[in-house]
């Protein structure tokens, strides 16, 4: 169980620097770095869970439909002003 944890934690810290790399260059408009990172690790929760990854790869082709939706709005929430130039980066 620690090194879930800790695992989770670098992912953490990963993510926190990206929002924190996208505020600063204007990319991200959010207020709270520590809560979009959060928010997007839960978002995500479905693509990198062991038990829910194996799910995925069952559904096959649904798989990408639902991960490029999820994508879509994690960066819709990320308040992203070009989001098709995202999307495609």
């Amino acid at each position: 169980m620690a090194t879930i944890s800790a695992h989770n934690e670098q992912i953490l810290a990963i993510l926190k620097a990206l929002v924190r790399e996208g505020l600063q260059t204007g990319e991200f408009n959010v207020e709270d770095v520590d809560e979009a990172a959060r928010g997007i690790i839960t978002a995500f929760l479905p693509f990198f869970h062991p038990l829910l990854v194996e799910q995925r790869v069952q559904e096959g082709d649904a798989a990408a439909v639902s991960l490029h939706a999820q994508i879509r709005f994690i960066m819709k929430a990320l308040g992203t002003a070009d989001l098709e130039t995202s999307l495609k980066a």
